[in-house]
């Protein structure tokens, strides 16, 4: 039987990409390698958002190690740099249906470019789940931004939000297979149903009426495109099958960098719902993500930004350095890089900060008792599972495997970590 090994460099979705991909590939009498060495054929399935890095040294590895070995690259990457890799069979993101007929093509050495960016895959493709407890589901495919950086907008692919019967159909099939935890996917969740006249609190509100014993994890969600929804998303977010954990792309509270990244939103708005949120659910987990070293972010900026982050006291700091393709103006103006020493500086001060406060933030979590889904062995002895909010919490425990579900109790915090041993229900 042929084999195809698929490697994935993303996010969520391309989790939930990969395992529908197996999914199609096994019904079309493939078989799934584990290996590279025992696969036929390698799929590379990267997205256009962040480092590449890891795509492009694995491809360079695969070509020195594997010259002979069939390859497609999938994913946002043939949609952006398609004249950098066009020998390849070449899939994207809203073709990913197709790929038993792209495999069967290139194992004949017929190279196809399935590079449609309208088409909708289905929601309801077969799948093989990465994780046995946990089930991806993408709810929209695409973004409403206009990130430099990103390849899927430049390419004119468009924000397409599947319908909310569909998304809790797939979610209740996945809770009476047993998954313990859903990951909504999708690059913005603040985005979802603006283009079918409905919006992510309604869609939560469908979805936490079904039952069973389970959690539902949110996407990450932009200032942007949230603040419109942002009262009724507090309001649902009360359900206890909602996991009490947000990522927020923040990036900057300069209205010049927003501008210059084609991110502007009103960060007042932002920041005072951030603060409201850890006032009505003390326990929430936020990661903000921030950008360090922009040009036109000021010390004033700068000083502000730390400010403004004491004040919204997120778990963690997400930090990102600059880099020129996050400008989306083409007709801006030539702006000079900081300093090294500069970018340094700013980079230590933020690193700081971000220990400082998760410090903090973890230590209210000292002589917390609930359940934990075990998530990874960490080290001999000691597994990793993740509560309601999304926390860490590693565990000793020589006994527990992926997925169990374990009752503990928080005896000791550090910056990094929540340790806790397991306890009686």
């Amino acid at each position: 039987m042929t084999s195809v090994i698929i490697l994935s460099f993303g996010q969520e979705l391309y989790t939930s990409d990969v395992e529908q991909m197996r999914g199609v590939l096994i019904t079309a009498k493939f078989e799934i390698a584990q290996t590279i060495e025992s696969a036929d054929l390698i799929i590379l399935h990267a997205n256009g958002k962040g480092d590449l890095h890891d795509f492009w040294a694995t491809l360079t590895d695969l070509e020195k190690n594997h010259p002979n070995k069939s390859k497609i690259i999938s994913g946002c990457i043939p949609k952006g740099d398609s004249d950098r890799i066009n020998k390849y069979t070449l899939v994207t993101t809203r073709q990913i249906h197709k790929i038993a007929e792209a495999v069967e093509e290139t194992l004949v050495d017929n190279v196809i470019q399935l590079l449609n960016t309208k088409e909708l895959p289905p929601i309801n493709l077969p799948r093989v789940r990465t994780v046995a407890y946990t089930q991806t589901i993408p709810i929209a495919r695409a973004c409403q931004g206009t990130c430099g950086y990103c390849k899927s907008k430049r390419k004119g692919s468009p924000y397409t939000s599947y319908p909310i019967a569909d998304i809790k159909n797939e979610v209740e099939k996945a809770i009476m297979l047993g998954a313990k935890e859903i990951i909504l996917a999708t690059s913005d969740g603040g985005a979802y149903g603006l283009d079918i006249k409905t919006n992510l609190p309604t869609l939560l509100r469908e979805l936490i009426k079904i039952e069973g014993d389970y959690i539902i994890h949110l996407p990450k969600i932009c200032p942007t495109t949230i603040l419109k929804c942002k009262d009724d998303l507090t309001s649902v977010l009360k359900s206890d099958k909602l996991r009490k954990f947000l990522e927020f792309p923040m990036y900057s509270i300069s209205q010049s960098v927003l501008e210059d990244m084609g991110k502007t939103y009103n960060t007042e708005d932002f920041v005072n719902w951030v603060t409201t949120l850890k006032e009505r659910f003390p326990t929430i987990n936020i990661i903000l993500d921030i950008l360090v070293g922009h040009p036109l972010e000021s010390d004033q900026d700068f000083w502000q930004l730390q400010t403004t982050l004491r004040k919204m006291s997120p778990d963690i700091i997400h930090t990102m350095q600059y880099n020129p393709k996050l400008r989306v103006q083409k007709d801006a103006k030539e702006i000079l890089p900081l300093s090294d020493e500069e970018l340094g500086r700013r980079m230590v001060v933020l690193i700081d900060l971000n220990n400082n406060i998760s410090k903090l933030q973890n230590e209210r979590w000292r002589d917390w008792v609930g359940s934990v889904i075990i998530e990874k062995e960490v080290r001999e002895g000691v597994m990793q599972g993740r509560n309601f909010t999304y926390k860490p919490v590693h565990i000793n425990t020589t006994t527990a495997k992926r997925g169990d579900i374990l009752n503990v109790k928080v005896t000791r915090t550090t910056g990094t970590e929540l340790l806790a041993e397991v306890v009686g229900n």
